[in-house]
């Protein structure tokens, strides 16, 4: 897998507005370009909402509601098993219980019934005499379901957020603002924030009794159900978070207890990683009912109670989810059948299936793709799809619905079903339209950066700064910087299972402290190696001590060995510097830097550079390395663009070209780092203080050469990227090349039969070539010293 692309906005980064304070840039990042658009986003007031009324169908639906309140029929709020419904289904049944409603409420069991409306449950409420029945987040895709209500002459009543097929359900009323006819003017409410809507249409002025129990309701189902945060949900988000600690929920602040957070301001995180998923898992594993009456109760003593079953269903629930991925992973592992299709596609009998659309997300994750997790069930199969930015799996399965029983979600989540013989095909279909639809840039993760950050930056001016910005959540994610150039003042890994990486940054003589969760299986920084971090800011709290740490979302390291993509590099700069070492023209490398610039380097000036073709010299694998991943950020390939005959870039030039720019040494160090820069070189080739030694490690040369007469031909970068000791093997290649053992032509080795020179290592021109190198490299550090003006 690539390394993420580092993506900084231009607004971000532009020096033209007069506040240039980091929050600025922030701002302007995400498109407030004028102090009314800033000021309405700080500070956004409930007289922002848009009027209830807009939603398509509502006037129908209120009417309708009032004259079944008024006289006496039954209502039933249909809602569904995730955090989402049952918030919903709990705003509803709060509103119209204010009117004195002969309401109730129905959510199916996810095991035995599925998601949304089935029929069976509709003949059931029929039989039970429901006159009305109005969904919440879902409904949208229940066409049969619909004709059912309406055959037993149930007015079903269609709220949902969830996007529309080509063929809607013949219901009494359809309210959902991604309705090819809505014209509301936001489409990204949650099924919570309709329902809110709802009950602010249906009450009028009486809403105001319980506003802060609906809007806290809203929010909680809003962020859980991973709603952008903005817009309107800015609005519900903010106003309903500032109201749970008021609100009449005493379920909500039971919940509030369980997670640990009583004495804390609830915020979108806690929501989201401690209030959410304790909801999510009596729906996930047993039934989603026992929610909606916590949400709904007034007995403090019973709330605590089942607060704790739900906290403790949660942990059950982690520990199916451990399980299930590991069985996941072993199966991708083995079977390529799973990833044949382009996406993740794997299944498993017994799996559970409140639990695999967690899984599936773990696997987005892992391998940044999208995925399908199914469970293996008698006659088929049934499960849960997460995707990846830019790739709308809702549109894949819409493209192969001839193969599924039934589907439903959005871009970026789904559900569905499908019988086993389908299989196949499905697998066939999806890896059809993924040849068109799932690109090679989609599968490159993008992280989004607000800004460039300096240690004088980093403050708790900034820190409060950014606390104007919450609520954070998709949509307003919380700022991500990026500070380059920094060095591991210590590293380790930490917490009861080693799994999160704690870092001391050493920046300018100030320690920062950097800390990185569930940083797998990477290898950790060394002492005093070079990183560049993306990263959020928090304040951490210890002893009563207060300090500043940056949450990583990101780390670069240069070290060959971190990734494949380091190695490469590295290996394609040991061969150009061979190259240039053998050259007979060649008499090391510069030491007469007159007239050279230097530039400081980061991918906003190379951007500059490619569209203007100037000319860049790079001179060092650290260099090389960051002109890859400057390169990398802007969606380019420097490989294919070192290929190009056009291309302005040297790497190691011969002899000074004046007026050339110089990519490796920034502006501001001291003549000492730029020389270290280069010359740290030396370090990567782990060549010994005495060429000779090298000589000595006959086993290695033979053992390289053994293998290189047994596969007959070999190709040389490959052999070097595989390699645990590629400056040695380079080295004996070169050497072999001399002696006549092997012949080395367009970057393949093959074993030459013909007469071999008789040449001792230490007497070769390949010894020779080293020791000009150490001296060249000597001479580099020494002229870069002697200069004043760098």
């Amino acid at each position: 897998m690539k390394p993420k692309r580092w993506i900084i906005s231009a607004a971000g980064e532009s020096a033209i507005y007069e506040d240039q304070r980091p929050i600025a840039s922030v701002l302007r990042n995400r498109g407030f370009k004028t102090p009314s658009d800033i000021d309405e986003f700080m500070s956004p007031t409930l007289d922002k909402m848009h009027d209830p009324f807009l939603l398509p169908d509502m006037r129908k639906i209120v009417e309708r509601v009032k004259e079944a309140v008024s006289s006496g029929e039954r209502i039933v709020i249909y809602g569904d098993y995730d955090v989402d419904g049952i918030t919903s289904t709990s705003i509803l049944m709060r509103a119209l219980t204010v009117l004195n409603a002969n309401v109730g409420y129905y959510i199916p069991k996810r095991l035995s019934e599925g998601y949304g409306l089935n029929s069976d449950a509709i003949l059931e409420l029929a039989r039970q005499n429901t006159n009305v029945i109005i969904t919440v987040d879902c409904g949208i895709t229940s066409v049969e379901q619909a004709a059912l209500a309406k055959e037993n002459h149930v007015d079903l009543i269609i709220t949902d957020h969830h996007e529309c097929q080509e063929t809607l359900p013949d219901a009494f009323a359809l309210c959902n603002p991604k309705l090819p006819t809505s014209e509301y003017p936001f489409d990204m409410l949650a099924g919570a924030g309709i329902a809110l809507k709802l009950a602010q249409a249906i009450l009028g002025e009486r809403f105001i009794e319980v506003e802060n129990e609906l809007f806290s309701l809203s929010a909680i189902g809003t962020i859980a159900d991973l709603a952008p945060l903005n817009g309107e949900n800015r609005i519900i988000a903010k106003f309903g978070l500032q109201a749970i600690r008021q609100a009449n929920l005493e379920g909500v602040h039971a919940l509030i207890e369980v997670s640990g957070i009583k004495n804390k301001p609830v915020t979108a995180g806690h929501v989201g990683f401690m209030i959410g998923p304790r909801i999510n898992a009596v729906g996930r594993l047993e039934d989603a009912a026992e929610g909606v009456d916590l949400l709904l109760t007034e007995d403090a003593a019973r709330a605590r109670v089942t607060a704790k079953r739900l906290d403790e269903l949660n942990q059950e629930r982690q520990e199916t989810e451990r399980k299930i991925v590991k069985e996941a992973l072993d199966k991708i592992a083995s079977e390529s059948i799973h990833s044949s299709s382009g996406i993740i596609v794997v299944w498993g009998k017994g799996w559970h299936e409140g639990v695999v659309g967690i899984v599936a997300s773990r696997l987005t994750e892992k391998f940044y793709r999208p995925s399908i997790v199914l469970v293996e069930k008698e006659d088929g199969y049934k499960g849960s799809a997460r995707s990846i930015e830019g790739y709308s799996i809702f549109d894949a399965l819409l493209s192969q619905k001839q193969w599924l029983s039934k589907f439903g979600g959005h871009e970026q989540a789904a559900g569905l079903s499908l019988m086993r013989e389908n299989l196949p095909a499905l697998l066939e279909g999806l890896k059809t339209f993924n040849q068109k639809h799932l690109t090679a840039d989609l599968l490159v993760q993008k992280l989004k950066l607000d800004k460039r950050l300096h240690s004088r930056e980093i403050n708790h001016d900034l820190l409060s700064d950014l606390d104007l910005l919450e609520p954070y959540g998709l949509g307003n994610p919380r700022p991500v910087f990026r500070y380059d150039h920094l060095k591991v003042e210590n590293a380790k890994m930490i917490g009861k299972d080693a799994s999160h990486l704690k870092l001391a940054i050493n920046e300018n003589y100030r320690l920062l402290e950097a800390l990185q969760f569930k940083y797998g299986d990477r290898l950790v920084p060394k002492r005093n190696s070079r990183v560049d971090l993306a990263f959020q800011l928090e304040l951490n709290s210890f002893n009563g001590v207060e300090s500043i740490q940056l949450l990583l979302k990101d780390i670069r390291q240069y070290e060959p060995e971190v990734s494949l993509f380091n190695k490469t590099w590295y290996v394609l700069y040991l061969m150009i510097l061979f190259d240039r070492m053998k050259s007979q023209a060649s008499h090391g490398f510069i030491d007469d830097f007159e007239g050279m610039k230097w530039i400081a380097r980061d991918s906003d000036v190379v951007e500059g550079f490619v569209a203007n073709k100037s000319k860049l010299n790079v001179h060092s694998y650290e260099g090389l390395l960051e002109l890859a991943y400057a390169y990398h950020d802007l969606g380019l390939d420097l490989f294919e663009a070192l290929k190009l005959t056009t291309c302005a870039i040297d790497l190691m030039p011969l002899e000074a070209q004046f007026g050339s720019v110089n990519f490796d040494v920034p502006v501001l160090n001291s003549p000492n780092e730029v020389a270290e820069t280069l010359s740290r070189s030396l370090d990567h080739f782990v060549i010994a203080s005495k060429v000779d030694d090298l000589y000595f490690d006959r086993a290695h040369f033979a053992a390289l050469y053994q293998r290189i007469k047994i596969d007959r031909v070999v190709d040389l970068k490959t052999l070097l990227i595989s390699s645990q000791t590629a400056i040695l093997d380079l080295i004996a290649i070169h050497f072999f090349e001399e002696a006549g053992f092997i012949t080395l032509s367009g970057g393949q080795i093959s074993i030459n039969t013909d007469k071999h020179n008789k040449v001792t290592f230490e007497h070769s021109m390949m010894n020779e070539k080293l020791i000009q190198m150490k001296n060249s490299f000597i001479k580099v550090h020494q002229a870069l010293s002697a200069r004043s003006d760098l």
